[in-house]
């Protein structure tokens, strides 16, 4: 089911309501320490000028697209504070949950938290309640709001182009943790997504605050011949074992069709993240 917008934007406006820029040059000088914020930042647009492990947000968030000039503030789980406080940034934003304490940033500059898989919402809905809350704090709610339209827009266009696969089961993985592999089920924006597009999700397992299970490769007999879809880039022992493991070649879910390979997605990601997700599989259906 769509979000109800205007129930959403109006309780967005409710929860963020006294929160606004302390700054008034524009644009601001905004850090983000992970890759999510840098999201979400971009949506709204605005340049973040630093940003956690650049190079592996242009390999797994990919979209919006990451400036070239933008410093390398080093590894997510510990993003260099002398860098940060060189910069001398009106705002230094992370996502709860990455192992980082927002508040030893705290004698550096303003800093912002932004919490997603908390289970206080569906992941579609507090993706678009933190946009919101984010928005009012940038001072660009109307710019939030907009992003809201425009993935929804996405997902329901999505959604059009798969009406003739509606029912069908899939299930979602990634391969980079050799011997093992994420699948995606409840909880997960993945899941959400599927779900908006009348997919059936085969993992019906429980899953973990992230919304995914780590299995060994035998375990996807469980799902049956659901259709793979499987988040790339993938490890070379994957690619290895895809090629020539009988016991790979042997699951229902392969012998179902040739693996759906969908580019890069965020998983933990936000409304963006989640409409490229939507857009692509529906890209990749369309050749299946």
């Amino acid at each position: 089911m769509a979000l109800d917008r205007r129930a959403l934007l109006g309780a967005g406006i409710a929860t963020v309501a006294g929160l606004r820029p302390a700054w008034t040059s524009a644009p601001p000088r905004i850090v983000c320490l992970e890759w999510t914020a840098a999201e979400l930042v971009l949506a709204l647009g605005i340049t973040p000028i630093a940003v956690g492990d650049v190079a592996g947000y242009r390999e797994w968030v990919v979209e919006p697209e990451l400036p070239a000039a933008t410093i390398d503030l080093g590894s997510r789980s510990e993003p260099n504070a002398e860098i940060v406080r060189r910069l001398r940034p009106h705002l230094v934003i992370a996502t709860r949950g990455y192992g980082i304490d927002i508040a030893t940033f705290a004698s550096l500059a303003a800093t912002f938290e932004l919490v997603f898989f908390s289970g206080a919402a569906p992941p579609l809905t507090q993706g678009a309640l933190e946009l919101l809350r984010l928005g009012d704090r940038l001072g660009r709610a109307d710019a939030a709001r907009a992003t809201i339209v425009q993935s929804e827009g996405a997902i329901d266009a999505a959604a059009s182009r798969m009406a003739a696969r509606r029912g069908e089961r899939i299930c979602i993985v990634s391969m980079f943790e050799e011997p093992h592999l994420r699948i995606y089920g409840a909880g997960s924006l993945f899941a959400a997504v599927t779900d908006r597009l009348g997919l059936v999700n085969a993992w019906s397992a429980p899953t973990n605050a992230w919304g995914f299970s780590t299995i060994s490769f035998d375990q996807l007999a469980k799902v049956g011949a659901a259709r793979m879809v499987v988040l790339t880039p993938i490890s070379r022992a994957a690619e290895r074992m895809m090629k020539e493991s009988g016991l790979w070649t042997s699951l229902p879910c392969v012998k179902a069709g040739p693996p759906l390979m969908i580019p890069a997605v965020w998983p933990y990601g936000g409304l963006t993240a989640a409409a490229r997700f939507g857009r692509l599989l529906a890209e990749r259906f369309a050749f299946a």
